[in-house]
């Protein structure tokens, strides 16, 4: 990749895949060394991004995936590649658009199982519901209810 503008290091490259004349994904590199940071998809064709992946500074796997369903400018849903091992530890939902998550699950073993999952049952911001599988069978070893 090359700089066009030769000015900010920058490069920008916007692709129309399924030839309907409207941009569907957006490659930019951020830093200039060569390559893409982020990837903006506009799945739908209405010119907003609908998926966002992003990659950290030296990171060799987009390590951050976000979703905005309903095309609000809030991520619903949050994928995140904490120890960037190509495999997603993180799950956040934003359900209710209040900017703060409702759900988040843990892979914090990387075998593809969620070990952890934190909820905000009564809409407080604030996580009252932690459910975790210390062993790895698919069950609840530990529930944690901060509502009593």
């Amino acid at each position: 990749m090359t700089n066009p503008e030769n000015s900010t290091g920058q490069y920008r490259s916007e692709r129309d895949l399924d030839g309907d004349g409207i941009v569907d994904t957006t490659e930019i590199d951020l830093d200039g060394d060569g390559r893409v940071d982020s990837i903006e998809h506009d799945l739908n064709g209405d010119g907003l991004t609908d998926v966002q992946e992003d990659r950290a500074p030296g990171s060799e796997t987009f390590d951050n995936v976000a979703f905005d369903a309903n095309n609000d400018g809030i991520a619903e849903l949050v994928q995140t590649d904490a120890n960037e091992n190509g495999v997603f530890d993180m799950v956040s939902v934003d359900a209710d658009n209040d900017l703060s998550f409702e759900a988040m699950l843990y892979d914090t073993d990387g075998n593809d199982q969620v070990d952890a999952a934190v909820f905000d049952t009564d809409g407080d911001h604030s996580h009252d519901l932690r459910i975790e599988d210390h062993n790895g069978d698919g069950l609840p070893d530990v529930i944690m209810n901060d509502l009593i």
